[in-house]
């Protein structure tokens, strides 16, 4: 089931806040000096192999010199109560290039924070959650070089008093969902059930020096095959098409 989706189904080039479409639209946030520069790119959605995209993306370039800039809008309802069921598997699955910081928050100071920033030259990519008890973190990749797309799912599988927390990255999706348990768990003894209800978009202080991101394609859904179906590489196709040719001259020799 998919639960929540920003497919960037926007036309291109005006900034975020000032759409009329979304549903929830986006709003700015405007505490602390942040501004609302996020647009639709011009250059149509990030691409990832065998992965269906559509419409166009979000970017962000610093043009008004600001530190911080930041929007949000309100998740659904179902969103907050996966979180909060125990035993309920949730995925959270992105493309990005270059920084950005998504978080996510129930209003009472528990967030979960997928990001990305610089580390010399290269793109690292980072989960931290925090809740009541002190923020945790951790490195899920680097990869190189900075400017290209990638591919991050998470998968949260709640469990009570300690929440089974994996990622990977660029996943082969002809393979269908990938064997969890070869990922490591990035995030252990830890309990993110809570009532989510907003999404952000933050920029700026994750990487004060480029100052840029795109993402897109940002979903989270409780069924794995339902978001990413296995669709066969196109030489599989040819050859599955060879085959049949194959089969309809022996039937009529026969």
């Amino acid at each position: 089931m998919l639960l929540y989706d920003e497919s960037v189904p926007y036309t291109a080039g005006p900034d975020l806040t000032d759409l009329t479409g979304g549903n929830p639209p986006w709003s700015t946030d405007g505490a602390g000096g942040m501004t609302d520069d996020w647009n639709m790119g011009t250059g149509g959605s990030l691409a990832y192999p065998l992965l269906s995209s559509s419409g166009n993306l979000i970017n962000y370039d610093q043009i008004d010199g600001a530190s911080r800039t930041s929007v949000r809008r309100a998740l659904p309802a179902a969103v907050g109560n996966a979180f909060s069921t125990e035993g309920q598997t949730i995925y959270m699955s992105w493309l990005i290039r270059d920084s950005v910081g998504m978080f996510f928050h129930d209003g009472a100071g528990n967030n979960i924070n997928l990001s990305s920033d610089l580390q010399g030259g290269n793109v690292r990519y980072v989960l931290q959650i925090a809740d009541e008890g002190p923020e945790s973190e951790d490195t899920i990749g680097t990869v190189a070089p900075d400017g290209s797309t990638h591919l991050l799912i998470f998968r949260v599988l709640n469990q009570a008093g300690n929440d089974d927390i994996r990622a990977v990255l660029d996943p082969d999706l002809s393979l269908g969902e990938p064997d969890w348990s070869a990922a490591p768990s990035i995030i252990t003894n830890r309990d993110i059930t809570s009532n989510f209800n907003t999404h952000q978009l933050v920029m700026g202080n994750i990487d004060p020096v480029t100052l840029r991101g795109d993402v897109d394609e940002f979903k989270i859904f409780t069924d794995f095959n339902d978001i990413f179906p296995v669709i066969p590489e196109p030489a599989t196709v040819s050859l599955f098409g060879m085959a049949g040719i194959g089969l309809l001259k022996r039937r009529r020799q026969a």
